[in-house]
């Protein structure tokens, strides 16, 4: 699905590029594409806030921080810009946070062939396999499934292997502080939090 992503919004960039060379024939190489990029950047943007955020944070939490990009009640979109806004974002974000998105990925794959047949494939079969970009072309599940656990890359050599191991195996290569650490920044209170998993046999700092 990865391969799919890259491909569209590579070759989205080069059509824009292509109009744009239409429309400005005078302009460099470099300044073509470097206005392209940007107009592929604003639609990327404008579909992680629109369409994926709310589904991932919840509408509440999207007007909590003013996350979106068009006025609820003017029904504008936003043109505010701050440059002196710092874009990075925290080593954890990275290694850690972002990686619930393997949570999102199902044993099966939903495609489409050419004749708009659906074509049900199975993870663990076509993970690195990018021929499936041939092929034209959720919200969030608490778990990951087997295809990503288990048999993660068997083909070409069985039996695969563990996304989750690899995603632990990353937060300690990169220092990753415990999970109290962070909770610390939305929640002042960790009794209760540290009591439930204590429940389950885990102490709240080894997590």
């Amino acid at each position: 699905m990865l391969n799919v992503q890259h491909l569209a919004w590579h070759r989205e960039h080069n059509r824009i590029a292509s109009e744009l060379h239409i429309i400005n024939p005078h302009w460099k190489d470099e300044t073509v594409f470097q206005e392209a990029r940007k107009i592929v950047i604003a639609l990327f943007q404008h579909i992680t806030y629109n369409d994926f955020l709310p589904l991932i944070i919840g509408q509440a939490s999207m007007a909590r921080f003013g996350l979106f990009s068009r006025d609820v009640n003017e029904g504008v979109f936003s043109d505010c810009y701050d440059a002196d806004i710092n874009p990075q974002v925290l080593d954890a974000v990275n290694v850690a946070a972002h990686r619930f998105g393997h949570s999102q990925v199902t044993n099966y794959q939903n495609l489409v062939d050419d004749n708009y047949n659906t074509v049900a494939i199975k993870v663990d079969d076509v993970f690195d396999n990018p021929q499936l970009v041939q092929l034209n072309n959720g919200t969030n599940i608490p778990f990951i499934v087997d295809g990503m656990r288990n048999r993660l890359e068997r083909i070409p050599e069985p039996p695969g292997s563990d996304i989750v191991a690899r995603n632990i195996q990353r937060g300690r290569e990169q220092g990753v502080s415990g999970y109290n650490k962070w909770r610390k920044l939305v929640a002042s209170d960790l009794s209760n939090h540290s009591k439930c998993l204590e429940s389950i046999g885990k102490h709240s700092q080894n997590v």
